[in-house]
C-alpha cells in the first residue's frame, strides 16, 4: 500500500529529444538532476531537428542524425525506456563533450557498448531504411500536438508541449528544483504563452 501512496506523489515529465542538439542535453541533464531530489518519472521521446525543418534550407545539416535516431527507436523498442535514456545520455555527451561525430558508426557502436547494448543494433538500424517513414509518422504526430522543436517537454498528462526550458548551462541542487518549480508553475498557467530574452 506505501508503494501504491508513493506513486500518487510522483510527478510526470515527457520530453523530446535530438542527440545532435546541445540545448537539449543540458534541458535533460537537469531533469535527471530533479528526479535526484524528487520523484519525478521521466519519459524519453524523440523528435528530430531535420523533420522540424525538412521545408527549410537549413534541413541539410540535420540529416546526420538519421542513423543516431533509427538507433536510439530501436533501443526505445526493444529494450525500453531505461536503455533509451542510456544511450541518449552516452550518444549526447560523446557528441557534445566529446566532439565525436554523430554520423560516425563508430560513435554509434561506443555509445551503444557504454549503454550496455549490443552492436547489432547498428547492423539492424543501418538495416531499416523503413524505420525512417515509421519516425516520420511520430514526429508528424509531435508537430500536431504543437511541438516545434527540442527540447519539448509535457508535464503531467497535458498534451499540450513546452518548447524549453533553454538553459546554458546545467544548474545543480536547489537551482535545479527552482527552475523546476517556476517552469511547473508557469506551464499551470493556461494564459501563458512565452518567455524570452535576447542572447
Amino acid at each position: 500500500m506505501e508503494g501504491d501512496s508513493s506513486a500518487r506523489f510522483r510527478e510526470k515529465v515527457r520530453i523530446l529529444v535530438d542527440p545532435i542538439c546541445p540545448w537539449t542535453l543540458r534541458t535533460a541533464m537537469w531533469l535527471v538532476e530533479v528526479r535526484r531530489s524528487l520523484p519525478l518519472d521521466i519519459e524519453w521521446g524523440l523528435l528530430s531537428l531535420e523533420y522540424v525543418n525538412r521545408e527549410r534550407p537549413e534541413a541539410s545539416r540535420f540529416r546526420k542524425n538519421r542513423l543516431a535516431m533509427r538507433v536510439l527507436s530501436l533501443v526505445s523498442e526493444t529494450k525500453g525506456m531505461s536503455y533509451l535514456e542510456k544511450i541518449y545520455f552516452a550518444l549526447a555527451k560523446m557528441v557534445h563533450g566529446e566532439g565525436m561525430d554523430l554520423e560516425s558508426e563508430d560513435t554509434l557502436l561506443q555509445a551503444l557498448l557504454a549503454s550496455g547494448l549490443e552492436g547489432l543494433v547498428l547492423e539492424e538500424a543501418k538495416r531499416g531504411v523503413h524505420i525512417d517513414q515509421e519516425l516520420w509518422q511520430v514526429y508528424a504526430s509531435h508537430c500536431a500536438s504543437g511541438a516545434f522543436g527540442v527540447p519539448t517537454l509535457y508535464l503531467g498528462s497535458s498534451q499540450r508541449p513546452f518548447y524549453g526550458p533553454v538553459i546554458d548551462r546545467v544548474p545543480e541542487g536547489q537551482d535545479a528544483l527552482a527552475l523546476w518549480e517556476h517552469v511547473r508553475g508557469l506551464v499551470a498557467l493556461d494564459f501563458f504563452y512565452e518567455l524570452k530574452r535576447a542572447r
